[in-house]
């Protein structure tokens, strides 16, 4: 107070006087903690221009979805995407995959309603695919993958018939 009036000025941060009162704050530390390395995982994934500008969302590829085949699987019927839902299985919700023009449209993009266990198509594609890589087909292709890199070729597939 200057003079009977109020008036403001900036002060820099060395003249601040500041007291810890941990019982006024709303969010306890280890949630703030938590919360700022979200944002900036988050942060990290979204486009963003030049100037920090952001850009858009990422797209389905680039964020981890704890659905395997979401954003990657179609519908075999009218080529639609495959997502998981969740969907009420007595008292207990559960995701099942199924196709998104039929979810959101209905019978005229797509006819296919089919749902399945998410738990049962995850497994079954994993089956699969570990039947396929068999150690001795992935040791082979490691080393063609090593041999390429040491003689400068990184970049291109690899010239066996497995890569």
């Amino acid at each position: 107070m200057r003079g009977g009036t109020k008036s403001r000025r900036v002060r820099a941060s060395a003249e601040w006087v500041e007291r810890p009162a941990p019982e006024l704050s709303i969010v306890d530390a280890e949630l703030w903690e938590r919360v700022q390395a979200r944002r900036t995982a988050t942060g990290a994934t979204f486009l963003r221009r030049m100037n920090g500008r952001l850009i858009g969302r990422p797209s389905g590829a680039d964020v981890e979805s704890p659905y395997l085949l979401s954003g990657i699987a179609e519908c075999g019927e009218c080529g639609g995407s495959l997502v998981a839902m969740m969907r009420s299985h007595g008292r207990q919700r559960m995701p099942f995959y199924g196709c998104l023009r039929y979810h959101k449209r209905g019978l005229h993009p797509c006819r296919n309603g089919l749902q399945i266990r998410q738990s049962v198509l995850d497994a079954a594609l994993l089956d699969v695919l570990s039947a396929a890589l068999e150690p001795d087909v992935i040791a082979e292709s490691i080393d063609v993958a090593v041999a390429e890199l040491r003689a400068g070729k990184g970049h291109g597939r690899a010239k066996s018939g497995y890569a």
